[in-house]
C-alpha cells in the first residue's frame, strides 16, 4: 500500500503504537507518522504508508487545530493530567473578559518554553529521557505561532479553548503559561486534535479499528 491514512488516535496510546498497529494490520514495515500526539491526546494523526513516507517532512509542517480543556489550580511535571502534581495555587474568580485579555499576548508569533517532558532532542537525546535519567537540563525556548484562540468555556476551575497553531506549538506550554498569566497554575486535562493541514477528524479511521480492509478503504493515494 502507498499513501496517507488519517487516524483518530485513542487516548492512552502513543503515536508509535498507532504506527505499529498499522504495520501489523497491513503486514508492511514502511509506515510512519507526521506530528506526534501525546498519549493523553486524541484525534488526527497523519500516518504515511509506503511511498507516502516521502511526504512526512512536508506534512509535519502543516498547521494544527485543537480543542483543549485546561484545569486550573495545579501544575504537573508533564503539564498534563498524566503527570505528577508539582505545585498548587488558588484560582481567582475568572470571567470571559479576563481570560480573553490574558490570551492576547499569546496570539501571533512569540517565544515559548517547551515542556521538559517532551520529545525535543538535546544533543541527539529526547528531553524526556534526559529528565527521567535525573539530568539537570533547561527546556529550549523556541519561536512558535498561534494563529487564533477561541474561548469556548470558562468555569471556576477550567477553561476550554479551540486553537489554530503552527508547527512546533506545544499546547501543554500554553496551558502552563496562560494559567500563570491568570494568577494561578494549570495543566491540560483533555486534548483533541481536530485537524492537521487539510486533513480533518471527519475523514479519520478510529485507531482501535485497524484492519487491512478498513485501511485500504480510507487510504489517500
Amino acid at each position: 500500500m502507498n499513501g496517507v491514512l488519517i487516524v483518530d488516535k485513542p487516548a492512552g496510546c502513543t503515536s508509535h503504537d498507532v504506527v505499529q498497529r498499522v504495520r501489523k494490520a497491513i503486514q508492511q514495515r514502511s509506515v510512519g507518522h507526521a506530528g506526534t500526539l501525546d498519549p493523553l491526546a486524541t484525534g488526527v494523526l497523519v500516518v504515511a504508508i509506503g511511498e507516502g513516507t516521502k511526504l512526512v517532512s512536508h506534512l509535519q509542517s502543516d498547521d494544527k487545530r485543537y480543542e483543549v480543556s485546561i484545569v486550573l489550580g495545579a501544575e504537573t511535571d508533564s503539564l498534563d493530567a498524566d503527570g505528577e502534581v508539582t505545585d498548587r495555587a488558588e484560582v481567582p474568580t475568572l470571567d470571559r473578559a479576563a481570560v480573553e485579555r490574558a490570551l492576547q499576548p499569546f496570539i501571533g508569533r512569540h517565544p515559548q518554553t517547551a515542556p521538559k517532558l517532551s520529545a525535543i532532542k538535546l544533543g541527539g537525546t529526547p528531553l524526556h529521557r534526559r529528565i527521567r535519567r535525573g539530568e539537570e537540563v533547561e527546556a529550549p525556548v523556541r519561536e512558535v505561532e498561534l494563529h487564533s484562540a477561541n474561548l469556548v468555556e470558562v468555569g471556576q476551575d477550567h477553561i476550554v479553548l479551540q486553537l489554530h497553531c503552527g508547527k512546533g506549538f506545544y499546547v501543554r506550554s500554553l496551558a502552563r503559561d496562560l494559567a500563570r498569566a491568570l494568577g494561578t497554575l494549570g495543566h491540560v486535562k483533555d486534548l483533541r486534535r481536530t485537524a492537521s493541514g487539510s486533513f480533518s477528524i471527519d475523514s479519520a479511521l478510529y485507531g482501535d479499528q485497524m484492519t487491512a480492509e478498513a485501511i485500504e478503504g480510507r487510504l489517500i493515494p
